[in-house]
């Protein structure tokens, strides 16, 4: 008999609530910026920005970035953006789309993305979350 039968609940029951509503997936992608980013001025920078990545966000809304600066912490990336959705569909098709702009390996070299989905045990399990454990 499985710890969950003899607790008086099933699998079914205790994966319930994770399963209602979609889990909120985080995406953190290093970037290093390529020479040819930072020998552009600022006003091409600003109008990459505006014109090519911010109407990508405005046709996925189910999309979110933050946009961090890490270069005078680490060698291995400048930027780290954290992306987050509980929609899969519309961010692979929003990387796919920022694929097709300068972004991809022309002002930015993609060092790694790193999937992540926060406390995702304690949603499976019922456990609490690290934070509220104590």
């Amino acid at each position: 008999m499985f710890m969950a039968e003899k607790l008086g609940t099933t699998e079914t029951q205790r994966n319930s609530s994770y399963l209602e509503s979609p889990p909120l997936y985080t995406f953190f992608m290093l970037v290093k910026t390529t020479p040819r980013w930072l020998q552009a001025p600022e006003s091409v920078r600003t109008a990459f920005m505006k014109d090519e990545v911010m109407p990508l966000l405005k046709r996925w809304p189910d999309v979110t970035l933050r946009y961090y600066d890490a270069e005078f912490f680490t060698t291995r990336c400048s930027d780290v953006m954290v992306w987050e959705t509980k929609n899969l569909v519309a961010y692979q098709a929003l990387v796919e789309k920022l694929r097709d702009t300068l972004f991809w390996d022309t002002y930015f070299e993609i060092v790694e993305i790193i999937p992540a989905m926060e406390v995702a045990y304690a949603s499976l399990d019922n456990a609490p979350a690290v934070d509220q454990a104590t």
